[in-house]
């Protein structure tokens, strides 16, 4: 839900701007889509936390834990592959997904 109120926001910002002048014109505020947005993310964050679903940070990897568990990826996924269980197609698409993922966190 906080995502669609963030893309509702900056669709607001699209069609209305992310400032606009006072009306004296002497400073700036945020527009209405922009302001109401922290508000609405802190209620549904302090929501979630009372129901327990806070978010938790993952532990980081080491990079021999992370070089192991890509070995071991590939090492199962070439054993399927030779006993015929998966196609070839789809380990690389697997394998193209990992490294994304591994991108996307800062891990290369």
């Amino acid at each position: 839900m906080g995502r669609g109120c963030i893309y509702l926001a900056l669709s607001w910002c699209a069609a209305y701007g992310f400032v606009e002048l006072t009306p004296d014109k002497r400073s700036w505020r945020l527009t209405a889509g922009m302001d109401a947005l922290p508000r609405f993310l802190a209620a549904e964050r302090s929501a979630l936390v009372a129901l327990g679903l806070e978010r938790e940070a993952r532990p980081v990897m080491t990079l021999d834990q992370f070089v192991a568990e890509t070995l071991a990826r590939k090492a199962q996924q070439t054993a399927l592959v030779g006993a015929g269980k998966v196609p070839v197609a789809e380990v690389e698409v697997e394998t193209a997904r990992a490294g994304e993922g591994a991108q996307e966190t800062g891990r290369s």
